[in-house]
C-alpha cells in the first residue's frame, strides 16, 4: 500500500464530529487531535522499548508495527486538515530503533507544542515530513516493509470500522480480532 492509497482509506476513520455539540471540528481541533494521538501513539512505541530494555521482556514485533501504523494514522489526519499529501521521505543513515523511538517522541511532542501554539503550516508540515521519515527509518532498521505497516492498520480499523466512525465502535473494539489481523497482515511475527 502506498502512502495516498493510505491517506485515502485512513480518512474515512477519522472523527469530524465534536461528541459534545454535534458540530464539524474547526481547522485547529482536527489538528489539535492529529498531534496528541502522536504523542500518544509515539509514547505508546516508546514504552514498548522501555519493557524490553529495562524490564527484559521480549519486544513484541506485531505490537511495535501496531503502533508504527497508528502513528502513520494522525500523520495522515494531519496531513489532510493541511490539504496535503503524505510523501515518502528517508533518513539518510540507519540509527538504532530505540534512538528513533526516543527522538519520535520529542518530534511528536513538539509537533504538538506547534500546534498549540497556532505555528503556521508550512513549519506544521516540516516537522510532519521529519516524522514520516522516521517512521519510515523505524520500519527498515527493524527489516519491515512499511507498506506491509500501512496495509495491516487499515486493515486493523476495516475490522474496527467497517463502514466509518462510529462512536460506539471506538468503545466496544474487539481486541482479540484486531491482534489476528495485524498477525495475519504483517507476516512472520
Amino acid at each position: 500500500m502506498d502512502f495516498k492509497e493510505y491517506q485515502r482509506l485512513a480518512k474515512r476513520t477519522s472523527s469530524k464530529i465534536d461528541p459534545h455539540n454535534g458540530e464539524e471540528f474547526n481547522y485547529h481541533y482536527m489538528l489539535l487531535h492529529a498531534a496528541i494521538g502522536l504523542v500518544t501513539e509515539s509514547a505508546e512505541l516508546l514504552d514498548a522499548y522501555k519493557k524490553h530494555m529495562f524490564y527484559g521482556s521480549k519486544l513484541d514485533m506485531v505490537n511495535v508495527k501496531e503502533e508504527i501504523g497508528d502513528c502513520f494514522w494522525y500523520v495522515a489526519l494531519a496531513c489532510e486538515t493541511l490539504d496535503r499529501d503524505i510523501k515518502e521521505y528517508e533518513l539518510d543513515s540507519l540509527i538504532s530503533d530505540d534512538y528513533l523511538a526516543r527522538v519520535l517522541a520529542v518530534e511528536a511532542g513538539d509537533f504538538l507544542r506547534d500546534v498549540d501554539t497556532f505555528q503556521e503550516s508550512v513549519l506544521l508540515l516540516r516537522r510532519l515530513k521529519r516524522i514520516v521519515a522516521m517512521l519510515v527509518s523505524f520500519c527498515m532498521v527493524l527489516r519491515i516493509d512499511y507498506h506491509d505497516v500501512l496495509a495491516a492498520n487499515i486493515n486493523k480499523l476495516m475490522v474496527r470500522y467497517p463502514s466509518k466512525f462510529t462512536q460506539e465502535a471506538a468503545e466496544n473494539r474487539r481486541l482479540d480480532v484486531e491482534r489476528k489481523v495485524l498477525e495475519n497482515t504483517t507476516g512472520d511475527c
